[in-house]
């Protein structure tokens, strides 16, 4: 015997025999049973009465079997179905010989002669007035009374009168007095009885299935609350005013049920593949079924049509195509005998993990490793399992689940193998259940732990190292942000400053722009040509003072002007000083290869400070005519300014100025040479002023002022030749 109960027996030449339980038993064909039971009823006396393959009926009281057909005065047809009313009367339907009534008194045969509606019956039922129902396969139902030894039809019901179908499979009563038909082709008709004989009965027809297919009715069971209908598409158990169906994907062996029969325990289904037990609860929302086929001792094949029963003792018979089979309840075997559930396997993606180079050593009585550190790539398992349950192995069936992955336990399912692919890094154990037939699960789970490593870039030092790299690296930045922003604010703040310096010295120099006193002279000297009657000399100079005035007025509201319009200037102001010069000189603007005075774009009033100071304090202290020249030439973004006049040097006017009281003190020089210190830094340029004294064999011969002056083109260099802007005196 093993752990689950099972005998085994070692034979000389038919293998191995295992005997696990009676609780199936089989009474196959002999002479006086036939090989194929149709139908069968338990009698008074507690005998069983079957309808087989040998026509008539035979009874069989447990040990022996008594055949009766019609060489005992019965019938050799093929007996169909069994009724017993409350009086105990027996009621046997035939194929093709009609009804038979069984009382102490003998046979009584009732045939299409006698009224019924075919002689092909399939069932009876008999309603609270004892009218007796009798069902045919093809022409529906006819309610009779019997009245002594004559049949009284009471009523009809086929299709012409609203009957689903004429094609008629199984009939049963309710605790309501509703009389259940099922048919081969057009679902179930329920009758509700008429009271009395004043009243007509009510037909509900109720279909299962589709509207263009529908299921056929094979048989019909009824209790105090439910009615059972057994169909080609399963189990409908009617609640009131509802199905609920159980069918082949709660488990059923087949969706052709032929037969049902109700006890304790649950449903019996006798279906084409072996029977099935359906439990459930009181709302039908928990339904377990268990199968029994070959495996599990039911050796019937397929069951026949309302082919079974429950006798006193609460077995349940079934007919079948196999002979006569009987299932006792007393000898079930015990649920709480589980599987026996161990790992078979474990891959690592194809291949087997006991030959991976992650395992060092495996159990002897397994073959697997206690448990593994895998990898981060290395993520895909597949485990491999099954339960040992020697008394029905294909009713095993398995749960599972991976902690870490899953949080419950998956469906029950009869697969023996599960994989894991792409599994991040942690720690997993794998579980796996098995359950018997009666969903009874193994207590103790099979279990594999193991654990896949995480990446270099997922580890805490890795991670730790790399959070203080970028905190650094964001400080960094942060950093070199802020000191960016201040070299930026620092930037402006000195452009800023710078242009406010540049502002404050522009409006110095605009203040500055022009001298009084030479405003007073040029008007006086024009007064004198008004005096004199010069008009002509007058008008020209009136001229030149004007647009001298407009000038330093528009050129006072620009940032840069043209270096054309500053020569403008110069020459407009250097004709005037000579219309006001007690001793005349000569003046000459040179403007050197690559100026375009058009394109040159300068500060304004830059130059005239200067030839100012040539004049006042170089030439008019001559007592001869003198010569000033203004040279340009460009050096990249500088404008070189050359102002040479031939006076009497700085040494000699500064002691002549000394010896002179309100001598006019220029301060443009000091402003325009501040300015120009502001728009080089400004530019980023070498700007400024050089003074330099020009002597002839040690005496005196004048001045040379440079200027270096920022400037920007307009357009791009032209080349043009140097040329000469002399004054009409000029030479």
């Amino acid at each position: 015997a093993d752990a689950e109960g099972n005998l085994w027996f070692g034979t000389m030449d038919g293998g191995l025999i295992r005997l696990d339980s009676e609780r199936f038993t089989s009474f196959p064909e002999n002479d006086q049973l036939g090989k194929r039971v149709y139908a069968i009823t338990e009698a008074l006396n507690g005998n069983l009465i079957c309808g087989t393959s040998l026509g008539g009926t035979t009874v069989f009281d447990g040990k022996e079997y008594h055949h009766a057909n019609a060489g005992e005065g019965f019938t050799s047809s093929i007996v169909q179905t069994f009724y017993y009313t409350p009086d105990g009367t027996l009621w046997i339907g035939t194929q093709d010989d009609g009804a038979f009534r069984y009382a102490r008194d003998g046979f009584d045969h009732y045939t299409v002669r006698d009224g019924l509606p075919s002689n092909n019956i399939t069932g009876f039922v008999m309603d609270g007035r004892q009218q007796m129902w009798i069902a045919s396969a093809d022409s529906g139902v006819a309610v009779i009374q019997i009245k002594g030894d004559s049949l009284l039809i009471v009523a009809r019901y086929d299709v012409e009168s609203g009957l689903a179908s004429n094609r008629v499979n199984a009939i049963a009563l309710d605790a309501s007095q509703q009389v259940w038909i099922g048919t081969e082709d057009n679902g179930l008709s329920k009758i509700t009885t008429p009271k009395d004989s004043t009243q007509e009965a009510i037909i509900r027809n109720l279909a299962i299935g589709t509207a263009s297919e529908k299921e056929a009715v094979h048989s019909i069971r009824t209790d105090a609350d439910h009615a059972y209908i057994g169909t080609s598409a399963g189990i409908f158990v009617w609640r009131g005013e509802k199905f609920v169906a159980i069918s082949k994907k709660d488990g059923l062996a087949s969706a052709e049920v032929y037969s049902i029969a109700v006890t304790r325990s649950g449903i019996w289904a006798g279906t084409e593949r072996g029977i099935s037990r359906v439990s459930y609860s009181d709302d039908f929302q928990q339904i377990n079924v268990t199968n029994f086929g070959p495996e599990e001792g039911f050796r019937g094949g397929e069951v026949y049509r309302n082919a079974s029963c429950v006798d006193r003792n609460g077995n349940v018979w079934f007919g079948t195509t196999a002979g006569l089979v009987k299932f006792d309840p007393r000898k079930e075997l015990s649920p709480e005998t589980t599987p026996r559930i161990h790992l078979q396997q474990i891959r690592l993606f194809f291949d087997d993990i006991a030959n991976s180079q992650y395992v060092d050593t495996v159990a002897r009585w397994s073959g697997l490793p206690p448990s593994v550190t895998l990898p981060h790539d290395q993520n895909t398992l597949t485990f491999s399992f099954t339960g040992t349950l020697h008394r029905n192995p294909k009713a095993v069936r398995y749960r599972w689940m991976l902690e870490g992955v899953n949080a419950d336990w998956s469906p029950p399912a009869h697969v023996r193998e599960v994989t894991f692919s792409d599994l991040s890094p942690g720690y997993y154990t794998f579980k796996v259940i098995a359950g018997n037939e009666f969903g009874v699960w193994s207590p103790s789970p099979a279990t594999f732990s193991f654990r896949i490593e995480a990446p270099l870039w997922q580890r805490w030092w890795f991670q730790t190292a790399a959070g203080f790299l970028i905190l650094a690296t964001l400080w960094m930045a942060y950093t070199v942000r802020i000191r960016s922003i201040r070299r930026k604010n620092k930037i402006i703040h000195e452009k800023l400053e710078l242009e406010n310096t540049l502002l404050k010295l522009e409006h110095e120099a605009a203040r500055l722009q022009m001298n009084p006193h030479f405003i007073f002279n040029c008007l006086n000297s024009i007064q004198g040509f008004i005096s004199a009657a010069d008009t002509v000399a007058a008008k020209k100079y009136l001229a030149k003072f004007a647009r001298l005035m407009r000038l330093i007025l528009e050129n006072s509201r620009q940032e840069f002007i043209p270096l054309s319009t500053e020569i403008q200037l110069l020459e407009n102001y250097m004709e005037l000083e000579k219309l006001a010069a007690s001793q005349p000189f000569q003046y000459r603007v040179d403007l050197k290869r690559y100026v375009e005075p058009e394109e040159i774009l300068i500060p304004p009033m830059i130059i005239q400070p200067f030839v100012e100071n040539a004049i006042v304090h170089g030439l008019r202290k001559m007592q001869r005519p003198g010569e000033i020249t203004v040279a340009f030439h460009v050096d990249q973004e500088v404008l070189h300014c050359e102002v040479i006049d031939t006076g009497v040097g700085r040494k000699k006017s500064a002691e002549l100025k000394a010896g002179q009281v309100g001598e006019h003190r220029s301060s443009g020089i000091l402003v325009t040479t501040k300015r120009l210190e502001q728009y080089g830094k400004q530019r980023g340029v070498s700007a400024g002023i050089q003074i330099m004294d020009l002597e002839n064999d040690g005496t005196p011969a004048g001045t040379r002022v440079i200027i270096s002056i920022p400037c920007h083109r307009a357009g791009g260099p032209e080349e043009t030749e140097g040329f000469d802007r002399r004054s009409d005196t000029g030479v």
